[in-house]
């Protein structure tokens, strides 16, 4: 994963997997990512291979964890494929985060 900082927004990109098995480091490498000049969030899902509950879970807890200390921030997730936006639509998160449409490299 990597995740740069454009002004006042956090670019993640490079993320292979969204699972319980890296949920808790993405959770914990965005979290300490976060500063209070943040305002948003931007995760580039087109190397996403695979989604689950439990990757769902850490991006609902960094938003919660976000929220917290900047009040109005925003998570983009921008290029997810077809199979990632039907788990994020099917466990109803799509309302909390904004679904971008794919964005050309």
């Amino acid at each position: 994963m990597r995740i740069t900082s454009n002004e006042d927004r956090l670019n993640v990109s490079e993320l292979e997997q969204l699972t319980a098995a890296n949920s808790r480091a993405v959770q914990r490498e965005l979290g300490s990512a976060l500063t209070s000049q943040v305002r948003g969030i931007d995760l580039d899902l087109s190397q996403t291979r695979l989604v689950d509950c439990c990757g769902i879970g850490a991006l609902i807890a960094l938003r919660n964890q976000a929220l917290k200390g900047n009040p109005g921030l925003s998570i983009r997730l921008f290029n997810a494929t077809a199979a990632a936006q039907r788990v994020f639509r099917l466990t109803q998160t799509h309302c909390l985060f904004a679904l971008a449409p794919v964005v050309s490299q």
